[in-house]
Protein backbone atom coordinates (compact mmCIF):
# COMPACT_ATOMS: atom_id res chain seq x y z
CA UNK A 1 0.00 0.00 0.00
CA UNK A 2 1.74 3.21 -1.10
CA UNK A 3 0.13 5.46 1.71
CA UNK A 4 2.34 8.47 0.98
CA UNK A 5 -0.29 8.74 -2.20
CA UNK A 6 -2.62 9.45 0.62
CA UNK A 7 -0.58 12.64 1.99
CA UNK A 8 -0.07 14.25 -1.39
CA UNK A 9 -3.80 13.57 -2.50
CA UNK A 10 -6.07 14.06 -0.19
CA UNK A 11 -6.91 17.45 0.76
CA UNK A 12 -9.96 19.02 2.57
CA UNK A 13 -11.04 22.17 0.83
CA UNK A 14 -14.01 23.65 2.36
CA UNK A 15 -14.17 24.60 6.13
CA UNK A 16 -17.37 24.11 8.09
CA UNK A 17 -19.84 26.68 7.00
CA UNK A 18 -22.02 28.00 9.83
CA UNK A 19 -22.90 24.14 11.95
CA UNK A 20 -22.54 24.69 15.79
CA UNK A 21 -22.45 21.95 17.12
CA UNK A 22 -21.42 20.82 21.47
CA UNK A 23 -19.13 18.03 22.10
CA UNK A 24 -21.35 15.10 21.84
CA UNK A 25 -21.56 12.96 25.04
CA UNK A 26 -20.69 9.87 23.34
CA UNK A 27 -19.05 10.83 20.22
CA UNK A 28 -20.33 11.89 16.56
CA UNK A 29 -20.18 8.88 13.75
CA UNK A 30 -20.35 9.59 10.45
CA UNK A 31 -21.80 7.57 7.17
CA UNK A 32 -19.80 6.17 5.43
CA UNK A 33 -17.50 2.85 4.65
CA UNK A 34 -17.73 0.20 7.62
CA UNK A 35 -16.95 -3.26 6.62
CA UNK A 36 -13.48 -4.73 7.62
CA UNK A 37 -11.06 -5.43 4.91
CA UNK A 38 -7.72 -6.64 5.55
CA UNK A 39 -6.28 -4.62 2.68
CA UNK A 40 -7.48 -1.59 1.36
CA UNK A 41 -7.24 0.17 -1.87
CA UNK A 42 -6.30 3.89 -1.70
CA UNK A 43 -9.57 4.80 -2.67
CA UNK A 44 -10.78 2.67 -0.08
CA UNK A 45 -8.37 4.75 2.68
CA UNK A 46 -9.68 7.87 0.99
CA UNK A 47 -13.38 7.27 2.03
CA UNK A 48 -12.42 6.04 5.48
CA UNK A 49 -10.60 9.13 5.32
CA UNK A 50 -13.71 11.31 4.52
CA UNK A 51 -15.93 9.46 7.16
CA UNK A 52 -13.77 10.32 10.00
CA UNK A 53 -12.95 14.18 8.48
CA UNK A 54 -16.90 14.54 7.59
CA UNK A 55 -18.20 12.80 11.22
CA UNK A 56 -15.75 15.01 13.49
CA UNK A 57 -15.10 17.78 11.45
CA UNK A 58 -17.51 20.70 12.90
CA UNK A 59 -16.67 18.67 16.53
CA UNK A 60 -13.30 19.84 16.10
CA UNK A 61 -14.34 23.30 15.28
CA UNK A 62 -16.39 24.09 17.88
CA UNK A 63 -14.24 22.43 21.12
CA UNK A 64 -10.55 23.36 19.19
CA UNK A 65 -11.56 26.62 17.13
CA UNK A 66 -10.07 24.91 13.97
CA UNK A 67 -11.65 24.58 11.08
CA UNK A 68 -12.56 21.21 8.97
CA UNK A 69 -9.76 22.01 6.23
CA UNK A 70 -6.90 23.01 9.14
CA UNK A 71 -7.33 20.19 11.21
CA UNK A 72 -7.68 17.40 8.31
CA UNK A 73 -4.45 18.77 6.31
CA UNK A 74 -2.44 18.86 9.92
CA UNK A 75 -3.68 15.01 10.34
CA UNK A 76 -2.68 13.81 6.90
CA UNK A 77 0.77 12.45 8.16
CA UNK A 78 -1.58 10.60 10.45
CA UNK A 79 -3.97 9.22 8.37
CA UNK A 80 -1.52 7.99 5.92
CA UNK A 81 0.85 6.50 8.96
CA UNK A 82 -2.16 4.75 10.10
CA UNK A 83 -2.37 0.72 9.29
CA UNK A 84 -5.69 -0.38 7.20
CA UNK A 85 -6.81 -2.26 9.90
CA UNK A 86 -6.09 1.44 12.58
CA UNK A 87 -8.04 3.46 10.28
CA UNK A 88 -10.98 1.50 10.17
CA UNK A 89 -11.20 1.07 13.55
CA UNK A 90 -10.92 4.67 13.96
CA UNK A 91 -13.76 5.45 11.53
CA UNK A 92 -16.01 3.22 13.90
CA UNK A 93 -15.26 5.16 17.26
CA UNK A 94 -17.66 6.62 18.96
CA UNK A 95 -15.61 9.57 21.08
CA UNK A 96 -13.08 11.57 19.34
CA UNK A 97 -10.16 10.77 21.81
CA UNK A 98 -11.22 6.62 21.02
CA UNK A 99 -10.33 7.69 17.50
CA UNK A 100 -7.67 9.91 17.94
CA UNK A 101 -5.94 6.56 20.13
CA UNK A 102 -7.08 3.61 17.29
CA UNK A 103 -5.79 5.57 14.66
CA UNK A 104 -1.72 5.47 16.43
CA UNK A 105 -2.82 2.06 17.63
CA UNK A 106 -4.01 2.62 21.13
CA UNK A 107 -7.15 -0.05 21.09
CA UNK A 108 -9.44 1.12 23.78
CA UNK A 109 -12.96 0.59 23.73
CA UNK A 110 -15.57 3.89 23.77
CA UNK A 111 -16.61 2.86 27.32
CA UNK A 112 -12.55 2.69 28.21
CA UNK A 113 -12.15 6.41 27.17
CA UNK A 114 -15.46 7.91 28.27
CA UNK A 115 -14.54 6.13 32.23
CA UNK A 116 -10.73 7.60 31.44
CA UNK A 117 -12.36 10.78 30.75
CA UNK A 118 -14.83 10.83 33.85
CA UNK A 119 -12.15 10.05 36.13
CA UNK A 120 -9.69 13.04 35.27
CA UNK A 121 -12.69 15.19 35.51
CA UNK A 122 -13.46 14.41 38.71
CA UNK A 123 -9.62 14.72 39.29
CA UNK A 124 -10.16 18.12 38.44
CA UNK A 125 -12.97 19.00 40.88
CA UNK A 126 -15.45 19.82 37.69
CA UNK A 127 -17.08 16.65 37.67
CA UNK A 128 -18.24 14.34 34.74
CA UNK A 129 -21.05 16.87 33.09
CA UNK A 130 -23.58 15.49 29.86
CA UNK A 131 -23.13 17.60 26.73
CA UNK A 132 -25.91 19.94 26.61
CA UNK A 133 -27.18 22.35 23.07
CA UNK A 134 -29.34 24.25 26.23
CA UNK A 135 -29.61 24.80 30.34
CA UNK A 136 -31.93 23.08 32.53
CA UNK A 137 -34.52 26.12 32.73
CA UNK A 138 -33.95 27.47 29.55
CA UNK A 139 -33.82 26.26 25.88
CA UNK A 140 -36.55 23.19 26.38
CA UNK A 141 -37.79 20.83 24.35
CA UNK A 142 -41.41 19.82 24.54
CA UNK A 143 -43.03 15.68 24.18
CA UNK A 144 -46.02 14.98 24.06
CA UNK A 145 -47.24 11.89 26.20
CA UNK A 146 -50.35 9.99 25.73
CA UNK A 147 -52.90 11.67 28.74
CA UNK A 148 -52.03 9.19 31.75
CA UNK A 149 -53.27 9.46 35.58
CA UNK A 150 -50.50 9.50 37.92
CA UNK A 151 -52.71 10.92 41.22
CA UNK A 152 -56.35 9.72 41.83
CA UNK A 153 -56.86 10.85 46.02
CA UNK A 154 -60.39 9.96 45.34
CA UNK A 155 -58.29 6.42 44.89
CA UNK A 156 -55.38 6.11 47.09
CA UNK A 157 -55.43 8.97 49.95
CA UNK A 158 -58.66 10.70 50.07
CA UNK A 159 -59.60 14.17 49.67
CA UNK A 160 -56.67 16.43 50.37
CA UNK A 161 -57.53 18.64 53.59
CA UNK A 162 -58.14 22.71 53.29
CA UNK A 163 -54.95 24.45 54.21
CA UNK A 164 -52.82 21.39 53.87
CA UNK A 165 -50.32 20.16 51.58
CA UNK A 166 -49.39 16.43 49.61
CA UNK A 167 -46.69 15.62 47.92
CA UNK A 168 -46.31 13.23 45.48
CA UNK A 169 -43.71 11.03 42.97
CA UNK A 170 -43.72 11.67 39.19
CA UNK A 171 -40.33 10.79 37.65
CA UNK A 172 -38.91 8.68 40.49
CA UNK A 173 -41.18 5.78 40.43
CA UNK A 174 -42.00 3.06 38.21
CA UNK A 175 -45.56 3.33 38.64
CA UNK A 176 -48.56 5.35 39.99
CA UNK A 177 -50.70 2.38 41.81
CA UNK A 178 -49.36 3.78 45.62
CA UNK A 179 -51.18 7.64 43.95
CA UNK A 180 -54.17 5.89 42.67
CA UNK A 181 -52.70 6.11 39.31
CA UNK A 182 -51.65 4.23 36.20
CA UNK A 183 -49.58 1.14 36.70
CA UNK A 184 -46.66 1.89 34.03
CA UNK A 185 -44.27 5.37 34.41
CA UNK A 186 -46.36 7.06 31.78
CA UNK A 187 -43.26 7.45 29.45
CA UNK A 188 -41.66 10.15 32.19
CA UNK A 189 -37.87 10.14 31.71
CA UNK A 190 -35.92 10.67 34.51
CA UNK A 191 -35.37 14.23 36.09
CA UNK A 192 -37.60 16.38 33.32
CA UNK A 193 -37.40 20.10 34.26
CA UNK A 194 -41.27 20.54 34.04
CA UNK A 195 -44.28 18.40 33.13
CA UNK A 196 -47.16 18.99 31.59
CA UNK A 197 -49.85 18.27 34.13
CA UNK A 198 -54.22 18.38 33.95
CA UNK A 199 -55.03 18.96 37.13
CA UNK A 200 -59.06 18.48 38.00
CA UNK A 201 -60.64 19.25 41.19
CA UNK A 202 -62.96 16.65 42.12
CA UNK A 203 -66.40 17.02 43.88
CA UNK A 204 -64.73 19.88 46.38
CA UNK A 205 -66.50 20.33 50.00
CA UNK A 206 -65.10 23.43 50.30
CA UNK A 207 -64.23 26.68 48.08
CA UNK A 208 -60.55 26.93 47.61
CA UNK A 209 -57.21 27.55 45.49
CA UNK A 210 -54.70 24.76 44.37
CA UNK A 211 -51.16 25.41 43.36
CA UNK A 212 -48.82 23.03 42.38
CA UNK A 213 -45.14 23.39 43.19
CA UNK A 214 -41.53 21.62 43.45
CA UNK A 215 -41.16 19.60 45.90
CA UNK A 216 -39.28 21.28 49.00
CA UNK A 217 -39.70 24.56 47.53
CA UNK A 218 -41.90 27.58 49.09
CA UNK A 219 -45.33 27.62 47.78
CA UNK A 220 -46.13 29.96 45.37
CA UNK A 221 -48.28 33.09 45.47
CA UNK A 222 -50.16 32.65 42.80
CA UNK A 223 -52.87 29.80 42.39
CA UNK A 224 -52.82 27.24 39.03
CA UNK A 225 -56.82 26.86 39.20
CA UNK A 226 -60.20 28.25 41.47
CA UNK A 227 -62.69 26.21 42.49
CA UNK A 228 -65.99 26.12 44.19
CA UNK A 229 -68.15 23.70 46.34
CA UNK A 230 -68.94 20.67 43.99
CA UNK A 231 -67.77 22.15 41.34
CA UNK A 232 -65.20 19.65 39.21
CA UNK A 233 -62.60 22.22 37.82
CA UNK A 234 -59.44 21.43 35.47
CA UNK A 235 -56.54 23.34 34.10
CA UNK A 236 -53.52 22.02 32.09
CA UNK A 237 -50.49 23.53 33.75
CA UNK A 238 -46.60 23.71 33.54
CA UNK A 239 -45.50 22.57 36.32
CA UNK A 240 -41.87 22.62 37.66
CA UNK A 241 -40.42 18.98 39.08
CA UNK A 242 -37.72 18.76 42.33
CA UNK A 243 -34.33 17.27 39.99
CA UNK A 244 -31.96 14.82 41.31
CA UNK A 245 -32.53 13.05 44.56
CA UNK A 246 -35.76 13.49 46.69
CA UNK A 247 -38.31 11.81 48.67
CA UNK A 248 -41.08 13.11 45.82
CA UNK A 249 -41.18 15.19 42.81
CA UNK A 250 -43.76 17.62 43.35
CA UNK A 251 -46.27 19.10 46.00
CA UNK A 252 -49.72 19.94 45.78
CA UNK A 253 -51.58 22.68 48.10
CA UNK A 254 -55.40 23.21 48.31
CA UNK A 255 -57.07 25.95 50.62
CA UNK A 256 -60.68 23.93 50.25
CA UNK A 257 -60.73 20.35 51.15
CA UNK A 258 -61.28 18.66 47.83
CA UNK A 259 -60.36 15.68 46.26
CA UNK A 260 -57.24 15.94 43.31
CA UNK A 261 -57.05 13.94 39.59
CA UNK A 262 -53.75 14.31 37.96
CA UNK A 263 -52.89 13.15 34.52
CA UNK A 264 -49.45 13.87 32.68
CA UNK A 265 -49.75 14.95 29.45
CA UNK A 266 -46.01 15.46 28.51
CA UNK A 267 -42.60 16.74 29.36
CA UNK A 268 -40.02 19.71 28.72
CA UNK A 269 -35.82 18.53 29.34
CA UNK A 270 -33.18 20.34 27.83
CA UNK A 271 -32.00 19.67 24.81
CA UNK A 272 -28.77 16.47 24.45
CA UNK A 273 -26.18 16.99 22.24
CA UNK A 274 -26.39 14.47 19.14
CA UNK A 275 -23.91 13.72 17.10
CA UNK A 276 -24.69 15.71 13.28
CA UNK A 277 -26.40 12.94 10.32
CA UNK A 278 -23.38 13.05 8.01
CA UNK A 279 -23.52 11.59 4.43
CA UNK A 280 -20.94 11.14 1.87
CA UNK A 281 -21.56 12.67 -1.95
CA UNK A 282 -18.61 11.51 -4.46
CA UNK A 283 -18.20 12.35 -7.86
CA UNK A 284 -16.18 9.74 -9.77
CA UNK A 285 -14.55 11.31 -13.20
CA UNK A 286 -12.06 9.93 -15.52
CA UNK A 287 -9.61 12.58 -16.75
CA UNK A 288 -7.42 12.23 -20.16
CA UNK A 289 -3.73 13.07 -20.43
CA UNK A 290 -3.29 16.57 -20.20
CA UNK A 291 -1.77 18.03 -23.40
CA UNK A 292 0.83 20.51 -21.57
CA UNK A 293 1.86 20.69 -17.60
CA UNK A 294 -0.63 23.57 -17.19
CA UNK A 295 -3.64 21.77 -18.03
CA UNK A 296 -5.98 20.82 -15.68
CA UNK A 297 -9.56 19.14 -15.47
CA UNK A 298 -12.53 20.44 -12.94
CA UNK A 299 -14.49 18.08 -11.16
CA UNK A 300 -17.53 19.10 -9.73
CA UNK A 301 -19.31 17.97 -6.21
CA UNK A 302 -22.11 15.93 -6.36
CA UNK A 303 -25.74 18.01 -4.71
CA UNK A 304 -25.70 17.25 -1.00
CA UNK A 305 -29.04 15.14 -0.47
CA UNK A 306 -32.34 16.94 -0.07
CA UNK A 307 -32.52 18.17 3.66
CA UNK A 308 -28.59 18.32 4.22
CA UNK A 309 -26.16 20.64 3.85
CA UNK A 310 -22.92 21.29 2.15
CA UNK A 311 -20.10 21.61 5.28
CA UNK A 312 -16.56 20.42 3.47
CA UNK A 313 -15.07 19.02 0.13
CA UNK A 314 -12.82 16.09 0.23
CA UNK A 315 -10.66 15.65 -3.20
CA UNK A 316 -8.86 12.64 -4.24
CA UNK A 317 -6.02 12.66 -7.03
CA UNK A 318 -6.03 8.42 -7.71
CA UNK A 319 -3.51 5.99 -6.85
CA UNK A 320 -1.88 6.63 -10.42
CA UNK A 321 1.56 8.28 -10.13
CA UNK A 322 1.63 11.71 -12.56
CA UNK A 323 -1.86 12.55 -11.24
CA UNK A 324 -1.93 15.70 -9.38
CA UNK A 325 -4.52 17.72 -7.46
CA UNK A 326 -3.99 21.12 -8.63
CA UNK A 327 -6.58 23.07 -6.85
CA UNK A 328 -9.24 23.29 -5.14
CA UNK A 329 -13.10 25.62 -4.73
CA UNK A 330 -16.18 26.11 -4.14
CA UNK A 331 -18.21 22.62 -5.05
CA UNK A 332 -15.03 21.60 -7.14
CA UNK A 333 -11.62 19.67 -7.21
CA UNK A 334 -9.15 20.48 -10.03
CA UNK A 335 -6.48 18.25 -11.56
CA UNK A 336 -3.73 17.43 -13.78
CA UNK A 337 -3.22 14.22 -15.52
CA UNK A 338 0.50 13.43 -16.59
CA UNK A 339 0.38 9.59 -16.69
CA UNK A 340 -0.33 9.41 -20.58
CA UNK A 341 -3.45 7.57 -19.92
CA UNK A 342 -6.82 8.05 -18.99
CA UNK A 343 -7.14 8.08 -14.96
CA UNK A 344 -9.96 8.14 -12.15
CA UNK A 345 -10.23 11.06 -9.95
CA UNK A 346 -12.55 11.49 -6.65
CA UNK A 347 -14.20 14.73 -5.56
CA UNK A 348 -16.06 13.84 -2.38
CA UNK A 349 -18.88 16.36 -0.49
CA UNK A 350 -19.60 16.36 3.02
CA UNK A 351 -23.23 16.92 3.66
CA UNK A 352 -24.56 17.04 7.50
CA UNK A 353 -27.80 18.15 8.94
CA UNK A 354 -28.76 18.61 12.72
CA UNK A 355 -30.56 15.63 13.92
CA UNK A 356 -34.16 15.56 14.71
CA UNK A 357 -37.78 16.70 13.33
Amino acid sequence: MNKHILVTAVAVCLATAGIAQAAPASGAQGQGPTSVSAHLSATQRGAFVAQIVGAWGAYVQQVYGASTAAWAQRMQATFSAATDSNLQRAARMKTFQGMMDALVGQHLTDAQVLDSLTAQAQALGSGAKPALLGSTTADLTFTPLANCRIVDTHVVGGPIAGGFTRSFKAHTTTDFTAQGGATSRCGIPANPSVLMLNVTTLAPTQAGSLSVYPYGTTKPKDANLNYKVGQNVNNEMAAKMTIGSATDDFTVYVSGTTDVLIDVVGYFMAPQATPLDTTLSDTTATIIPAGDSSSSAIVGYTSCPIGYVQTGGFCYAGSASGVYLTGVGQGYCAFRNLSGTDQSVYAYQLCARIPGR
